[in-house]
């Protein structure tokens, strides 16, 4: 079933708010379940098998959101809360599901997953590139 488009904007909007994770245990709650369920609606879109991804959730100390990761055979993508502006959603090339380091990092909105075919695209994009090289192009030509 997939996610409601009030439920996806929730999450947003209570993650893009700094800190709204540290030292609220109900909303670092929401945030790794809500997190979850928008990495498994985004495997859907992205049309990956069982194997061809790790979907893994790190609550982190007290005073930080955590992470949750969504790492498939060529895209890491996760979702944390950064004390850096700009610095929400972080996605990037990788090799395989054990490249923990993988091609440049890239970074969008919290807001930007209130459209989750839009980013569904973009990472298969990257997914399928060869390289970094290539996403980098690919992304250029399907904007």
């Amino acid at each position: 079933m997939p996610l409601s488009t009030a439920r996806i904007r929730r999450f947003a909007n209570m993650a893009a708010q700094p800190g709204s994770c540290s030292y609220n245990e109900a909303n670092k709650a929401r945030f790794h379940k809500d997190g979850k369920a928008i990495c498994r609606q985004l495997v859907k879109l992205m049309g990956l098998e069982k194997g061809q991804y790790n979907l893994r959730s790190n609550m982190g100390g007290i005073a930080v959101s955590g992470e949750v990761t969504l790492h498939t055979d060529g895209v890491y993508f996760q979702l944390s809360q950064s004390a850096v502006a700009g610095l929400e959603v972080m996605y990037r090339k990788c090799k395989d599901q054990k490249d923990y380091t993988g091609g440049r990092n890239r970074w969008m909105k919290f807001a930007d997953l209130c459209d989750l075919e839009a980013v569904a695209k973009r990472l298969k994009i990257i997914h399928d590139a060869p390289n970094d090289q290539m996403a980098d192009i690919a992304l250029r030509e399907a904007a």
